[in-house]
C-alpha cells in the first residue's frame, strides 16, 4: 500500500486554507451495526487520527453493498482548495479492494448528479491504493460526497470487490475561513484584495495603497493607505518638508501650496476648502 503524502507542498497549501469540514454534520449510508458511535459517520470529521482501524472508534465503517455513500455538510457554501482522506488500515482493511473506483464529488446537495467531481479513480490497483489521498479541487459547495458502486452486470477491472463499503477515518476539506461572511486575501479573486464576499468574489477591502471595484488601482495623486485615504503633500511656502494627513480631514484653504493634481482630487472628492495649517502632521525626515 503507497502514502500519497506531499509533505512540503500540502503544508505550504494548508497553511492558507482551514479544514471546513471538522465536526460538521456527516452521513454514511449502511453503516456497520447502526447506532453504535465506534462507526458513526461523524467519527471521520472528528479530527482524529491515532487510531485507523476498524473497531477503533475513530472511522466511519459501513458493510457491503452495491452502493457506498459517505458525506459531509459544511452547513453553508465554502470556497474549497483541496481534500484529504484518511482511509481505513490495520489487519482488516479490505478498503484496499473495496474503495477501487471511488468519486469524490462537491455539490450544494446530497445529490452527486448536481455536483462536481472532483475524482474518479480509474487507475488504482490493490498494490497502489493508498492509505492517504490528496486531491485539489477549487470548486465551491456545501457538502464533500465519497461515493462509490459496483453496477450488475458491468465487468470491473482485476482486485475489484463484488460490494463496496465507505471505511474512512478522517477526511478533510481544506477551503477558506469565513468570518462575518468575508474570505481573506488568500481566498479572494483579486491580486490586491483583503476581503472578498463570500457568495459574489466582490472585493470589499483592498490591500493598503490600492483602490476599484477589483483593487486594481494603485493609488493616485499622492494619495496612499488603506482606502487611499491618506496623502502626501507640501508643508509651507518654502517646502519645509513632507508630511501625511487622512483624505476625511483634509482642509485647503490656498490651493496654490498644491500640486495641480492634488489640488484637483481634493476638489473631486468635494473635500470641505478651510484651514490646511491646522491639520499638517508631524512633518516625515
Amino acid at each position: 500500500m503507497y502514502i500519497i503524502c506531499l509533505c512540503v507542498g500540502l503544508f505550504a497549501i494548508s497553511s492558507a486554507y482551514v479544514n471546513v469540514a471538522l465536526n460538521k454534520p456527516a452521513y454514511q449510508q449502511n453503516q456497520w451495526k447502526p447506532g453504535d458511535k465506534t462507526y458513526d459517520a461523524s467519527n471521520a470529521v472528528d479530527g482524529r487520527k491515532s487510531d485507523l482501524t476498524w473497531n477503533g472508534g475513530q472511522c466511519a465503517v459501513s458493510f457491503g453493498e452495491r452502493v457506498a455513500t459517505w458525506w459531509v455538510n459544511l452547513t453553508s457554501v465554502h470556497s474549497i482548495h483541496h481534500i484529504t482522506i484518511y482511509f481505513l488500515t490495520g489487519s482488516f482493511s479490505g478498503h484496499i479492494f473495496d474503495h477501487l473506483g471511488f468519486s469524490v464529488y462537491i455539490s450544494n446537495t446530497t445529490d452527486i448528479l448536481q455536483g462536481t467531481l472532483c475524482f474518479k479513480d480509474s487507475n488504482f490497483t490493490p498494490d497502489t491504493m493508498p492509505s492517504i489521498f490528496n486531491t485539489t479541487c477549487p470548486v465551491h459547495g456545501q457538502y464533500v460526497i465519497y461515493y462509490n458502486e459496483r453496477e450488475s452486470g458491468v465487468i470491473y477491472p482485476h482486485g475489484y470487490q463484488k460490494y463496496v463499503d465507505a471505511d474512512i477515518c478522517e477526511v478533510e476539506v481544506y477551503g477558506c475561513p469565513i468570518v462575518d461572511n468575508l474570505y481573506g486575501a488568500d481566498c479572494c479573486p483579486d491580486v490586491n484584495c483583503q476581503k472578498c464576499n463570500m457568495e459574489t468574489d466582490i472585493c470589499v477591502e483592498c490591500e493598503p495603497g490600492f483602490e476599484g471595484h477589483q483593487c486594481e488601482q494603485a493609488c493616485q495623486n499622492g494619495f496612499y493607505g488603506e482606502g487611499c485615504s491618506e496623502i502626501w503633500f507640501l508643508t509651507g511656502h518654502k517646502f519645509a518638508g513632507f508630511g501625511h494627513i487622512r483624505k476625511s480631514d483634509i482642509h485647503c484653504h490656498d490651493l496654490l501650496e498644491w500640486q495641480d493634481s492634488i489640488a484637483a482630487s481634493c476638489i473631486r472628492d468635494q473635500v470641505t476648502l478651510a484651514n490646511l495649517q491646522d491639520t499638517v502632521s508631524t512633518p516625515k525626515e
